[in-house]
């Protein structure tokens, strides 16, 4: 349509079109032409305003997206007929569409949502997380120029150096890998040569990266994911890599529901299906010489010699048939996994000997991610919910906050600790992160219910770095909590410095009643006055401490 008044009328201009009405993408002017992409009918160039359109698509040979113009030269990008959710690539003309040819397969099986052009470089936006590339030569090569990583499934994060690296799955246009130097602010994709394979599994070890895939076997990185080759498949199915783990150069990979072992860096690979009778693997971890491997339907098996004979450690964990693990984190001795169908978090000292369940209020929750540090543990759920314990699973608290809920909260497909922050790797909305010093620290004084709530002075004050606060949490409002009324009241714990700009989050999260104590590590703070502030319900108390250096 065309309109001459600023759009108080408009006038149909689709004369010469070979349908109508034609599914019109866009429209754009390239010196004195102007050209319409038709979706199904190629591209149509009209040299009067619009009065009369001729198709110009030779060498076009898929429906067009979107068209765009910029220094002689129009760029045309495409998509497939069958599936909307694909395309075939970017072509180029530099005659006016008199003929198109296709630039090169970087875009193959993608749709390309846009051009832009700026100085000497020209940007196109690619659907389903690929995100923004940029070209200095025409479109010939294309550079990503991607600061983020945005609503993409990662299942996989690992870290080793100064690198957190992540994995993606992509149903329509394959996974990347990301790494990150920045703790999770910036990502780079460093996987252009892994062939649009889909990442299950992560691990990095000193400058080795091991990714576990679903359809293409495992690659290997030596230099911290820059390059990537694919390791020896000599015995090893090349699909359905759902759980990897290294020790040296022996490298142990649960592949379409059984497990398999290399003790030479992948030239060849074994596996005992007569000495495990289990199915499918969701995870393997080591604790000192222990080898433990978690599967969905048979339990748990150790192995103390490298993987040559095993031997099922099941005691105290839920049956029959000890079914349901997905996923299983070591901590020390301490040794957890979790169920799905409400079965809960498990826990061992004694390298899976006995296994103790510390789902305590937990009730019919399954678990699909969990992560320890210390006596702290962390665990996703599906009710898309991550959930904190700081003594062991004692008590267990929500830890939410912050965490997307538009356009919904995301799954949890794994919980990460690195550094000073535990990481969330979610279905369709990237990684989400917190500090640890959010809840690590915090210890349960006494379970005994409070009749008050009460904010005691910090000791030692002044101090010099590390101070002690006291609180006491009494029954709150009773919080709904998935069918069940669960007892419970969210607390904040803040330092403010002189000027009321907060420094620091010591507690924030739902406690149930009884008393606590938790510490502030003041090392990087200068000396001063401070304060600090309880928050719970309707109970707000602030009192002094001081920094002395």
């Amino acid at each position: 349509f065309l309109s001459t008044n600023n759009g108080d009328s408009w006038a149909e201009k689709n004369w010469g079109f070979s349908g109508y009405p034609p599914d019109i993408g866009s429209i754009t002017s390239l010196n004195s032409y102007m050209f319409a992409s038709w979706f199904k009918g190629g591209v149509y160039r009209s040299t009067n305003n619009g009065t009369n359109w001729y198709s110009y698509s030779s060498g076009l040979t898929y429906p067009t997206w979107v068209i765009k113009g910029f220094n002689n030269i129009l760029y045309a990008g495409t998509a497939n007929d069958n599936d909307p959710n694909s395309g075939w690539g970017i072509f180029r003309t530099t005659n006016y569409g008199n003929n198109w040819s296709l630039l090169n397969n970087s875009f193959s099986n993608q749709v390309v949502n846009d051009f832009a052009f700026s100085s000497s470089y020209m940007f196109t936006g690619v659907r389903f997380g690929d995100g923004i590339f940029r070209s200095s030569n025409n479109g010939t090569s294309w550079t990503p120029t991607n600061n983020g990583m945005y609503d993409l499934e990662v299942r996989g994060l690992s870290s080793s150096n100064s690198y957190l690296y992540a994995g993606t799955y992509n149903y329509y246009n394959g996974g990347k890998i990301f790494r990150s130097s920045t703790n999770g602010i910036n990502w780079e994709i460093t996987s252009n040569d892994l062939q649009r394979a889909d990442i299950n599994v992560l691990v990095a070890s000193g400058t080795n990266v091991y990714a576990g895939t679903t359809d293409s076997g495992i690659y290997i990185s030596t230099n911290e994911g820059i390059n990537w080759f694919k390791a020896g498949r000599n015995g090893l199915p090349s699909y359905d890599i759902r759980a990897l783990n290294t020790s040296g150069t022996n490298i142990y990979a649960g592949v379409a529901g059984d497990l398999y072992m290399t003790t030479n860096n992948g030239l060849n690979w074994r596996t005992d299906t007569l000495q495990i009778q289990a199915n499918g693997v969701r995870d393997i971890v080591f604790s000192g010489a222990n080898i433990l491997v978690g599967f969905d339907i048979g339990g748990v098996y150790r192995s103390v010699d490298n993987g040559i004979s095993w031997v099922r450690v099941n005691s105290g964990l839920p049956y029959p048939n000890t079914s349901g693990l997905t996923c299983m984190t070591v901590n020390g001795q301490n040794i957890f996994a979790g169920f799905y169908y409400g079965k809960g978090i498990f826990m061992t000292t004694n390298y899976g000997d006995n296994w103790i369940n510390i789902s305590n209020g937990l009730s019919n929750l399954s678990i699909t991610a969990v992560a320890a540090i210390g006596s702290d543990i962390f665990i996703g759920t599906d009710t898309n919910t991550i959930y904190h314990s700081f003594n062991l699973g004692v008590n267990w608290s929500k830890i939410n906050p912050g965490l997307s809920s538009y356009p919904f909260v995301p799954y949890i497909n794994k919980l990460y600790i690195s550094g000073n922050y535990i990481y969330a790797a979610t279905d369709k909305q990237s990684v989400w992160r917190r500090p640890l010093s959010d809840f690590v620290g915090i210890k349960i004084i006494s379970s005994e219910v409070p009749n008050k709530f009460s904010l005691s002075q910090n000791y030692p004050n002044p101090f010099n770095p590390v101070t002690k606060i006291k609180f006491t949490v009494a029954n709150g409002f009773p919080i709904k909590t998935f069918g069940n009324d669960k007892g419970g009241v969210f607390v904040t714990l803040k330092v403010f410095d002189i000027l009321g700009r907060e420094v620091a989050t010591l507690v924030n999260e739902q406690l149930a009643p009884g008393t606590y104590e938790v510490e502030w590590n003041a090392s990087q703070f200068s000396s001063g006055v401070y304060f600090y502030q309880f928050n719970a319900e309707n109970y707000i108390a602030t009192k002094k401490l001081i920094l002395l250096k």
